[in-house]
């Protein structure tokens, strides 16, 4: 089986052009089902699983994964499957029975207006991290890029004259994004020291990337990750967040801006509007709670059951 998930793994690749990130999670997923049949049923045969097996290999995960890795690892069952019968490999797709597990539709954590401007507007260094560091985070509000897109930025991605930025996302699908003048500006004040980062260590040097690391290579998400961190740390902000409340953030804000979803979509990338939809709920939250506080006659309506 592990021969056919690397055939899997080159298909989705060539063929499909998902992100490394996304094929690894495929693979693992994978490879830990063919570990617990082999294992467990004594099974090392594609052709030989069937609905029970796939069953009991999520059982057996059941009290120990998030909703949302279980439904990862069924999409890739389901999605490896499909490609064994195109192939003619097996004759049937078994996960095809299997139920997806309901996910925790909670809404995602974003800033309010006031945090993210006064976070954006504290103390970072003058040197050329703190000149990066301020560029990442303009960046990521103005633009609402996910942070494999960002760290895949070129110099020549990068147009003053135009306002924009060129992204790739994934499924190697480019789009065109906006970018306003703050995140102008600190891309502006950080290119020259950009230069400097590039000089200090020419051996490990990335004139391709757009964001370098101490010593000149290309930023990985880990760094953009601990750059957000050491900036939440530096305002003693006491809590951690990831990078995607940055990226929620910037949808919800231009909803309560009053961008329609269609153009959140373009901009966020995402394939469906189904995906984009979920900010409603939070704008919602965010005009309610608004709502409950300036109203004078809203205290304890709702929450009683008499408004």
């Amino acid at each position: 089986m592990e021969k056919l998930i690397r055939a899997f793994d080159a298909f989705l690749e060539a063929e499909r052009g998902l992100s490394p990130n996304t094929r690894s999670a495929y693979r693992s997923d994978l490879l830990q089902f063919a570990a617990y049949c082999e294992t467990d049923t004594g099974i090392d045969d594609a052709s030989s699983v069937d609905l029970i097996h796939i069953r009991g290999f999520l059982a057996d995960l059941f009290e120990r994964i998030s909703p949302a890795s279980l439904e990862r690892k069924v999409s890739a069952l389901r999605s490896f499957f499909r490609f064994l019968v195109k192939r003619g490999i097996v004759e049937n797709n078994p996960a095809l029975g299997v139920d997806l597990p309901k996910k925790d539709r909670r809404a995602p954590e974003i800033f309010t207006v006031d945090e993210i401007f006064r976070l954006l507007d504290g103390a970072f260094g003058e040197d050329a991290l703190g000149r990066r560091d301020r560029a990442i985070w303009e960046l990521l509000y103005a633009c609402g890029v996910r942070v494999s897109e960002l760290v895949g930025l070129s110099p020549e991605d990068v147009s003053f004259e135009r306002e924009e930025i060129r992204v790739l996302g994934k499924g190697n699908k480019e789009r065109i994004v906006p970018v306003g003048d703050k995140a102008r500006k600190a891309l502006s004040d950080y290119l020259p020291f950009r230069e400097e980062l590039l000089s200090a260590h020419p051996k490990w040097a990335c004139p391709e990337a757009l964001f370098l690391n101490y010593r000149g290579g290309r930023l990985t998400r880990r760094g953009v990750e601990r750059v957000i961190d050491q900036t939440m740390l530096r305002i003693g902000a006491g809590r951690k967040i990831g990078p995607h409340v940055i990226r929620h953030t910037f949808a919800t804000h231009l909803l309560d801006g009053g961008a329609d979803l269609r153009t959140i979509q373009e901009l966020l990338g995402h394939r469906s509007l189904s995906t984009t939809q979920k900010y409603t709920h939070v704008s919602l939250d965010h005009l309610m709670a608004v709502y409950d506080k300036a109203h004078p006659r809203a205290a304890g309506k709702r929450n009683d059951g008499t408004g």
